[in-house]
């Protein structure tokens, strides 16, 4: 059996995260919604990761899921990444998808009761539920996957 591509894992990875609010929206015991949330949070950021490690292997970079370091290396090598600097400035941005989508796994990571508080001033989301969060994140993160895959077919 082959090792599956690192496009073919991310894919999965944002997959089985679609399939859990899918899930979560049929839930009938509503006790569970945070473990639904919190597994599809992980496979969102599964999913972020493995779209770096797909640019890093696109680039020849070290195999690392740090946006900061991916950039420097590729910077020193002289090359221009679009996804990397779109994610830089996206993590630089307290009120981005990114950063919420970071402040919402460290929160189901390391158990925190409740995310700390934060403005939403560029993210606009159809109510303040978790799971319209998470929907938002994910379709960020597919938007963000489909545009790299696009550009890259380009070159």
């Amino acid at each position: 059996m082959s090792n599956p591509s690192e496009a073919s894992v991310t894919n999965q990875r944002l997959d089985v995260a679609r399939r859990f609010l899918k899930m979560l929206s049929a839930l009938d015991e509503p006790w569970m919604e945070k473990a639904y949330e919190d597994s599809a949070l992980f496979h969102l950021k599964s999913g972020l990761n493995g779209l770096l490690q797909e640019v890093s292997t696109n680039y020849s970079l070290k195999p690392v899921t740090d946006i900061s370091y991916l950039l420097d290396e590729s910077n020193q090598k002289g090359m221009s990444i679009p996804v990397l600097q779109e994610l830089n400035a996206l993590s630089s941005d307290p009120s981005s998808w990114l950063s919420q989508l970071e402040k919402a796994y460290v929160t189901a990571y390391e158990c925190y009761s409740k995310p700390q508080a934060v403005v939403l001033i560029n993210v606009i989301v159809s109510s303040s539920s978790s799971e319209s969060s998470i929907a938002f994140y994910l379709q960020s993160i597919s938007e963000l996957v489909l545009r790299y895959r696009e550009e890259s077919t380009e070159y």
